[in-house]
Order: C-alpha cells, then structure tokens, then sequence
C-alpha cells in the first residue's frame, strides 16, 4: 500500500482470540468521530445468511456498557477464519 492509500483509509479490523472463542475487532473513523465495533460468526444455516455478526463495543466505564458484551451462545466456526 502506498502512502496514499493509507491517507484513504477510515479504520481497521483485527483478528482476536477471547475467552470464547475468535473474533474481529474494528475501529472505523468517519468524520473524525471514531467508532469501534465486534464481529462474531454467525452460525449460518442458509448461504443468504451473514458470515459475521457486527455489535457496537464501547470502553469500560462507559453508560452502554451492556452493549459492550453482546449474547453469543451459538458455537463459533473455526473454519471462517482460514483467510
């Protein structure tokens, strides 16, 4: 990627391990507020359904703070992160 390229970007995506199981990370700015958010898999069941699942992810401490942790009790797919 080029210096220019980087200029163009809005944010990035990380690839974690958690007590639970893998994920993404993301944080995205987009005018000049930043945003971060979680991606889990999504136990698809039809080809129409989505790979992932996205969740807004606040810091600690913050009022949504029960958005922080989203409910995922489906078992998460290894093989979706063989990319």
């Amino acid at each position: 990627m080029t210096d220019k390229e980087y200029e163009k970007d809005i944010g990035a995506i990380w690839k974690m391990d958690g007590k639970k199981g893998k994920y993404l990370s993301m944080s995205i700015e987009i005018d000049g507020k930043k945003l971060s958010f979680v991606a889990f898999p999504n136990q698809k069941r039809k080809d129409e359904h989505p790979d992932f699942r996205i969740f807004p992810s606040y810091p600690k401490g913050d009022p949504k703070e029960p958005y922080k942790k989203p409910v995922y009790k489906r078992p998460i797919r290894k093989d979706v992160f063989d990319f």
